[in-house]
């Protein structure tokens, strides 16, 4: 910029102006145009290069596996400068803490999913995975063929763990301290 422009300390706040209509030019005339950079000024913009971390519950081999819809994706993301924003599949998603949440609508079938969070520091971590969404498994109380008394944990509407009990007494004593598990008796016949 030396090459174009005289360089020359001007007072603090002095300002210059050109008249545009000067048509006399009888000598050479330096002109100043003040030219203002930003300054960082914050350390943290200087130092950080670290993207945040990002990490996404249940999530194995890149896929996550579903047998209803809504699912819902649940994470965390975080930085030491703080999250300035979060995106799945390019919408934006509030956070709490560091924790975020969102339930998606998926169909049967697999859907590739992006998680995109950027820091204060404008730094970005990417995760991507296979959202994989497959119909429901038959119930398992079906393959029952043995008549007893029979424990049964539930995910959802699905039966989890079937397990079977000596009797109906120590059946409801084990599910008096077990969510979403109820005892049932079978008495051996199908249909």
């Amino acid at each position: 910029m030396a090459a174009i422009f005289k360089l020359v300390n001007l007072p603090k706040d002095e300002e210059l102006t050109v008249d545009a209509d000067d048509k006399y030019e009888t000598a050479p005339k330096d002109y100043w145009i003040p030219v203002r950079l930003t300054c960082i000024t914050e350390d943290h913009l200087l130092t950080d290069r670290v993207a945040p971390l990002l990490k996404v519950f249940h999530v194995t081999n890149d896929r996550l596996h579903s047998f209803s819809s809504p699912v819902t994706d649940r994470g965390i993301a975080e930085d030491t400068n703080g999250i300035a924003s979060l995106k799945i599949n390019g919408t934006p998603i509030p956070m709490r803490s560091h924790v975020f949440t969102k339930k998606l609508n998926v169909p049967l079938g697999e859907y590739q999913t992006s998680i995109k969070a950027e820091n204060n520091s404008g730094n970005i971590a990417y995760f991507q995975f296979k959202l994989v969404r497959k119909p429901e498994p038959p119930p398992r109380l079906a393959a029952i063929k043995e008549p007893g008394v029979y424990m049964v944990q539930m995910a959802g509407s699905v039966a989890t763990h079937i397990i079977k009990m000596p009797n109906l007494k120590k059946c409801r004593a084990a599910v008096e301290f077990l969510t979403n598990t109820a005892c049932t008796v079978h008495s051996g016949r199908l249909g």
